[in-house]
C-alpha cells in the first residue's frame, strides 16, 4: 500500500490553470467594463442630457415679449412652445369679426353724413334756412296775424327775420 502524506495530496491538487485561460480573463473584466460604460453614455444622452437642469433656478435662454397692434380674440396660433420663430413671421391670426363690424357701422355713419351733407346743399340752393324748419307752422302765422293788428310785421328774432325777406 502506498500511502501518502498530506503535503503531496496538496501540491497534487494545485495544478496552474492552463495559459489559456489566463489571458481570457483581461478580456472578459475589459468587454464587461466597455459594455457598462457605453450603456451609461447611451443612458446619459437619451434620458439625461435632453432635459435641462439647475442649481440655482436660472436657465439661460432669450425670453422676447410679444403685444399685438389690436387687441382682440385669438382666432389661430401659428407656432408651438418654445419653436424658433423669426423676425416678420405671423404667430397668430386675430378674429376680424369685430373690426369688420365697426367698419361696417362706420361705413354706415358716413353714408348717413353724406346724405346730410347732400340734404344741406340742396336745401342751400333752394335757399330754404333749415332753423326756420324747426319752428312750428303755427307759431310763425300766429304771430304774423297777431302783428298784423299791433303794426309788426313778425315777432320772430332778427336773424330769422331776416333769413326770410
Amino acid at each position: 500500500m502506498t500511502t501518502t502524506t498530506a503535503s503531496e495530496t496538496s501540491s497534487e491538487n494545485k495544478i496552474p490553470p492552463p495559459a489559456r485561460s489566463r489571458r481570457r480573463f483581461p478580456f472578459i473584466i475589459g468587454a464587461a467594463v466597455l459594455v457598462v460604460i457605453v450603456g451609461a453614455v447611451l443612458y446619459y444622452f437619451f434620458f439625461v442630457a435632453p432635459y435641462e437642469s439647475t442649481d440655482d433656478a436660472f436657465i439661460d435662454g432669450h425670453a422676447i415679449a410679444i403685444a399685438p397692434q389690436v387687441a382682440g380674440r385669438v382666432a389661430r396660433l401659428l407656432v408651438n412652445d418654445n419653436q424658433e420663430v423669426r423676425k416678420g413671421e405671423l404667430l397668430l391670426e386675430i378674429d376680424p369679426r369685430d373690426y369688420e363690424t365697426k367698419l361696417a357701422q362706420a361705413q354706415a355713419n358716413l353714408a348717413a353724413a353724406r346724405s346730410r351733407l347732400e340734404e344741406a346743399k340742396a336745401q342751400l340752393a333752394l335757399g330754404i334756412d333749415s332753423s326756420l324748419l324747426s319752428l312750428p307752422v303755427n307759431y310763425c302765422f300766429h304771430d304774423f296775424t297777431l302783428g298784423a293788428q299791433n303794426g309788426e310785421v313778425c315777432s320772430l328774432p332778427d336773424a330769422q327775420r331776416s333769413a326770410i325777406s
